[in-house]
């Protein structure tokens, strides 16, 4: 019973962080991950395929198969939205650069004033345009709570659409007076 707990602590605490982004304007300075998580959404809603949630929260492991509803896919997806960098005050916290090879292309960016921004660095590589895997480090600290986390979604090309495959948080959260919480907790989704 302790373990929900814990993984329902971890995931509230994940929850109020990225609510207080999303309130300000979005502009389109950089690669648009809240829309691409909104399209995802509906994707995955119109499909409803299965999902294999693993979760390993201080050394405790679970692993659980769901058919998630529109609202858990909400939940599930919405750490993501915090790797989103269209916000007016952000507009030009990012470097950018660019990466091409044969087979794919990358677009990084790096934050110019890490203490200021939650997203140190994000890369987004696309192949045929089209994205195939993001990858976000985030920090965050204020008085009561510390954390950093690591985030990872990955595409593929089903039926001509870029459909989300498997995602990974991993990281840790501290608040004050607590030991800190470790997790790592990994997402595979098995589309029809």
């Amino acid at each position: 019973m302790n373990r929900w707990i814990l993984f329902v602590f971890v995931m509230i605490a994940w929850s109020c962080e990225p609510a207080i982004e999303r309130e300000q304007k979005s502009i389109d300075t950089y690669y648009d991950i809240d829309g691409l998580v909104d399209e995802q959404l509906l994707l995955l809603d119109s499909i409803s395929p299965s999902l294999l949630k693993t979760a390993n929260i201080n050394g405790i492991k679970q692993k659980i198969d769901l058919s998630p509803t529109d609202s858990i896919w909400r939940r599930e997806l919405e750490i993501f939205r915090s790797a989103d960098i269209n916000k007016p005050r952000l507009s030009d916290s990012y470097a950018q650069k660019e990466a091409i090879s044969k087979s794919d292309s990358s677009i990084i960016y790096i934050s110019k004033f890490p203490k200021s921004t939650l997203a140190d660095t994000i890369r987004i590589t696309f192949v045929n345009k089209l994205p195939s895997k993001i990858y976000a480090s985030l920090r965050s600290q204020n008085t009561l709570f510390k954390s950093s986390k690591k985030l990872k979604l990955e595409f593929s090309n089903v039926n001509g659409r870029q459909m989300l495959t498997d995602y990974s948080v991993a990281g840790w959260q501290k608040m004050i007076s607590k030991d800190a919480t470790y997790f790592e907790i990994d997402g595979s989704i098995d589309l029809p």
